[in-house]
């Protein structure tokens, strides 16, 4: 199992994150990457089952850059903490497709109970779903649903 760990903003090893997920995938290698093409790289050239990607948008930008990267996910286990509550936020975020999506403020447990279910999931021989076959977890936060009968945005 390998674990791929995206920030814009450099990866340290202060990172909180970042260094949960070091503690829940001891063992395996974790590459921390803050370039986006240096992320799509790493994406596109080993495509193999039982990898993670942990992706933390800082921004918009950030959030918009990983939209256009996000054919490089397709059969990799992913994990997207999202850097806002808007809705135009959580459309995007859900037309990235992860297996798990997060708010900015969900707190480091929640990220290392998601690492712990991929690692539960990878034990057990669960095989990722293939490019756009949709997330485990179709129904995004209560939170992010938008209001009023509104549909959501469509990229």
């Amino acid at each position: 199992m390998e674990v791929i760990y995206f920030s814009k903003e450099k990866p340290t090893e202060g990172c909180r994150f970042l260094k949960a997920v070091r503690q829940k995938a001891s063992g395996r290698r974790i590459v921390a990457i803050s370039d986006v093409e240096e992320f799509k790289g790493e994406l596109a050239g080993k495509r193999r089952k039982g990898r993670i990607a942990i992706i933390v948008a800082s921004d918009e930008q950030a959030l918009i850059d990983i939209y256009f990267a996000r054919s490089f996910l397709g059969g990799v286990s992913s994990i997207l903490v999202l850097p806002d509550h808007e809705k135009l936020t959580a459309a995007l975020a859900f037309r990235i497709r992860p297996d798990y999506t997060f708010p900015a403020d969900a707190g480091v447990g929640a990220i290392t109970s998601a690492v712990n279910d991929i690692l539960r999931e990878e034990e057990w021989g669960y095989v990722p779903p293939g490019d756009f076959a949709g997330p485990r977890v179709v129904t995004p936060p209560a939170r992010f649903v938008p209001g009023g009968g509104q549909k959501a945005a469509n990229f």
